[in-house]
């Protein structure tokens, strides 16, 4: 255990509130402005009068649709930066040493992964092969699946946490249900010695690298509408790409 269990009752129920309240409420505020997006013209205001009057079926007349596409496409793009995770060259860096005393490696080539998706993405465009908007005209879908491959991936490390975890010195088992699926049950996940799981996932496949194909695919989507990009959409998308490209080359501090 990397961190103190709570003993008294109040601190033990206030964990667990405030647990439940961020685990339940979140997908809910992502979800609102999902629809806020797709139903509404993207407007945050519409879209909060709507819920004011229709409560209850604002979000279950609106339920995110999963499909076979979406499912592969998804499941596709995993497998292409889990690819690059692994067979991209680049430095090994250790970490600095987990509560368990444990000292991890890193292979940091994150800024390579991120320009060869980028250029990948590019060329599949300029030759046809890839609406640039995919992403933006098919935003819903897609966001409905990756919150099922997260929470896939919450319930199995959750399991993995208590039954096989990599360290036990790196778990978090506190016994309250909300608490411990908050935090995650346990630090760093595994499979092997380089494939780190949350920091795959949190800065590759629903993470940091694939903002700037977010951003371009909604520009893209504002070109094919309007037939040009406004100069908000441009300083959105750049700075966020100077965001993303500064992770990549400062990954090891």
């Amino acid at each position: 255990m990397y961190e103190p269990r709570a003993t008294g009752w109040v601190s033990v129920i206030i964990n667990e509130l405030v647990s439940f309240q961020i685990i339940a409420t979140c997908p809910l505020l992502d979800w609102f402005v999902c629809i806020a997006y797709d139903d509404f013209d993207s407007s945050l205001l519409s879209a909060s009068e709507a819920l004011l009057s229709e409560p209850l079926s604002f979000f279950t007349s609106r339920l995110p649709t999963v499909t076979a596409t979406s499912i592969a496409a998804y499941l596709g793009w995993v497998v292409f930066q889990a690819l690059l995770y692994v067979f991209v060259p680049g430095p090994l860096h250790q970490a600095p040493r987990t509560p368990g005393g444990r000292r991890l490696f890193y292979r940091l080539n994150g800024f390579w992964a991120w320009i060869l998706t980028l250029a990948i993405a590019a060329y599949a465009s300029y030759a046809g092969f890839l609406d640039p908007a995919l992403l933006a005209k098919h935003w819903t879908t897609l966001l409905a699946t990756a919150l099922v491959y997260s929470s896939a991936l919450i319930g199995i490390f959750y399991i993995k946490a208590r039954v096989a975890p990599d360290d036990k010195g790196d778990t978090l088992l506190t016994g309250h249900f909300w608490y411990d699926l908050f935090n995650g049950g346990e630090l760093h996940p595994r499979t092997g010695q380089l494939f780190d799981w949350k920091h795959f996932n949190a800065s590759r496949t629903g993470g940091i690298l694939l903002w700037t194909l977010i951003d371009l695919s909604f520009a893209a989507l504002q070109h094919q509408r309007f037939g040009s990009v406004t100069n908000s959409m441009i300083l959105a998308t750049g700075f966020r790409a100077i965001i993303v490209a500064e992770y990549f080359i400062y990954e090891d501090l």
